[in-house]
């Protein structure tokens, strides 16, 4: 990757201006394999926490199929997805952690939203996912999916997608209306901003399947 593309990646990645150097992240230089069978959540998530730590940074995700469980997008981070490129839910149920979103799912039931989640950011600020690939939940996969109708305890075991807790200046952002970012198998909600405060979401396609609904109605997003 050359200096210019380097550094477009990372005033791409920019919500609010942050005083310090951006670089990049490759997630196979932390040992990632975009093979369709190797779990990278280690892997993603120590790229992850390396840019973090340095404070600003772009993660990228090459072209590739690359399996994960949960990850979470930390303060002045952009998770960079490249066109070719799909993150992908495994199916391994354990390796998606129970974080507390802690609002109620309706004032009308006493339960809270589902609490394990596919991608996250918790009390973040500045944090960006980018790119023409896709995010794939893999919620149709027998070990994501608990089954139609509203059965609340099937459906408090299912896995949010992408959800953003009390996080300020958030975006997820497709790179153009013909190379946009898409969002696709969630077992439950696709993209869920709680309690957040600047959020941006741009060129994105969501391709979902409501798995509570009798007939696995198809949910998409409008197309331009």
């Amino acid at each position: 990757m050359n200096r210019s593309f380097r550094s477009v990646l990372c005033v791409a990645g920019l919500i609010a201006a942050i005083p310090a150097q951006c670089a990049v992240y490759n997630i196979v230089d932390f040992g990632a394999k975009g093979d369709g069978t190797t779990e990278n959540t280690d892997f993603i998530q120590a790229a992850i926490n390396t840019a973090n730590a340095n404070q600003l940074g772009t993660v990228l995700v090459p072209a590739g199929t690359f399996l994960s469980g949960t990850i979470e997008i930390k303060s002045g981070v952009t998770l960079r997805i490249d066109k070719g490129t799909t993150i992908k839910g495994t199916t391994n149920y354990t390796t998606y952690s129970p974080i507390s979103p802690g609002y109620q799912s309706f004032l009308t039931r006493p339960d809270f939203y589902p609490e394990r989640v596919f991608i996250y950011a918790k009390d973040a600020h500045d944090v960006a996912i980018t790119g023409s690939g896709t995010i794939d939940g893999n919620g149709k996969a027998p070990p994501l999916n608990f089954g139609k109708g509203f059965d609340t305890a099937g459906r408090l075991k299912s896995i949010n997608e992408i959800r953003f807790i009390k996080c300020t200046n958030v975006r997820i952002e497709g790179d153009n209306p013909q190379s946009m970012l898409e969002v696709k198998g969630s077992s439950h909600w696709a993209v869920q901003p709680l309690n957040c405060d600047g959020v941006h979401i741009q060129y994105v396609h969501i391709n979902n399947i409501e798995v509570q609904a009798k007939l696995l109605t198809p949910i998409k997003s409008a197309l331009p």
